[in-house]
């Protein structure tokens, strides 16, 4: 497996870079995570489009049961949550043995919308199993197909998936997330997928809940969630456990966890206060205190919520900046060239930095050159909506932000009608001036 992940990094190193090139700055400030036994690392603020952290997020790993997000995005595009899954012998023969499992039994009926749950909460691999085999007979359609044939489908499904959400170091084999060589996927490629999945209302609702009874045909089912920070007391999220939770975490809202014996711990986790909205992905931690990874996102998430805060960097002071221009055309009846910034960027800093923000703004040289006395001269005419400048934010001289700065209209350079009216202005002035002198003379 190792020389086709070599393939697949080379093959994608120009999208890496380019990716490198265009990715939000990380969020300026302290966090320690040099603590971290996670291989890979990546959390994203969505209000500001902010990285806090990203530590080998294009790593290939082992998601395990994180794989089931992807199964239920999938799913979900072929199903309706009011259909009826009836649980087949031969769904639960491709379950490996050592599975998570959500106890589901021959002929046990199901709905799809109650089959997700047993998916995502108890990290049900015999649940993740059936909806693959379920929907892959939807895809294929019935007829002389094998079950193996529509999990294959599904399994098929899934990568094209991947694909056109741009996961390209992603591959599946298998909608469960069990070990295989050839499951694998990256921090930053689950990321792609939580922010996805985020927009799908069944896994919304399913990711948030705590626990949930169910009783069918067969059995009673009670599915407690794998995510220990929604438990404020042990003892709710394991027989085995009690006292507080040092790892509950109000705010956390979702979304998986994942476990592998060669991928170790993994977690999803997503999370609000209402003014930060926070993506988490934790990769192949260390898995001999079960609470070690909840412990992981509970400093990231300590850390965003109460030191740091939103910054509005555009206002009244920052958003504009003008410059003379030395080669401005008459026509334009001003030499002032004003650009402006987006007044919708925001950024999460550290709040112990909010006095240190300065701002520089930096001339687009493909645009213009400054002349000696401060003017700038003009390489063509501008373009409304033309990059002019870019405003470079600093704290203690380390950039935390740049904001293109455009022009609002049109304005030109001198060219060859401002030479004709210069000659038309002079050849006036002659005339005037010889008018005036007839007349004296008169």
């Amino acid at each position: 497996m190792r020389n086709k992940f070599e393939l697949y990094k080379h093959l994608l190193l120009f999208f890496l870079i380019i990716l490198i090139i265009v990715a939000p700055m990380p969020a300026y400030g302290e966090l320690d995570y040099s603590t971290f036994d996670g291989e890979a690392v990546f959390v994203y603020e969505l209000n500001s489009e902010e990285i806090i952290v990203n530590v080998n997020e294009n790593e290939l790993m082992y998601p395990g049961s994180l794989t089931k997000i992807m199964t239920v995005l999938v799913a979900a595009e072929y199903s309706d949550t009011s259909d009826v899954i009836t649980i087949t012998k031969d769904m639960l023969s491709l379950i490996q043995k050592d599975s998570s499992t959500a106890g589901l039994v021959e002929n046990e009926i199901i709905t799809f919308n109650n089959l997700v749950s047993a998916a995502l909460i108890p990290s049900g691999n015999d649940a993740a199993i059936a909806l693959a085999v379920f929907v892959g007979e939807k895809i294929l359609g019935s007829g002389i197909y094998t079950y193996e044939d529509y999990y294959n489908a599904f399994i098929s499904r899934m990568n094209f998936k991947a694909r056109e959400l741009g996961m390209l170091n992603t591959h599946f084999s298998n909608a469960d997330g069990y070990y295989d060589d050839e499951n694998y996927s990256t921090a930053y490629d689950l990321y792609l997928l939580t922010r996805k999945a985020l927009e799908c209302d069944i896994i919304i609702n399913t990711v948030s809940k705590k626990s949930l009874s169910l009783t069918t045909n067969q059995k009673s089912h009670v599915w407690r969630s794998t995510n220990m920070m929604f438990f404020e007391d042990l003892s709710d999220f394991s027989y085995g456990m009690s006292g507080a939770n040092p790892t509950y975490n109000p705010y956390v809202n979702g979304m998986k966890t994942g476990y592998t014996s060669k991928g170790k711990k993994c977690f999803i986790f997503t999370a609000s206060n209402g003014e930060k909205n926070i993506i988490g992905i934790i990769l192949h931690a260390d898995n001999s205190d079960s609470k070690n990874i909840f412990n992981q996102a509970q400093m990231i998430l300590n850390y965003i919520f109460e030191e740091c805060s939103l910054y509005q960097l555009v206002n009244e002071d920052t958003r504009s900046y003008s410059y003379s221009v030395f080669n401005s055309s008459f026509f334009n009846l001003t030499r002032k060239l004003t650009c402006y910034m987006s007044n919708e960027d925001l950024i999460l800093i550290n709040n112990s930095d909010y006095d240190n923000i300065t701002l520089e703004i930096e001339l687009n040289n493909e645009i213009a050159e400054f002349k000696e006395n401060g003017m700038i001269k003009l390489n063509s005419n501008i373009k409304k909506g033309d990059i002019i400048a870019y405003g470079k934010f600093m704290v203690n001289g380390n950039i935390i932000k740049i904001i293109p700065m455009i022009s609002s209209r049109n304005f030109y350079r001198f060219f060859i009608l401002d030479s004709l009216l210069i000659i038309i202005f002079i050849a006036f002035l002659v005339i005037l001036i010889k008018h005036i002198k007839a007349a004296k003379k008169g």
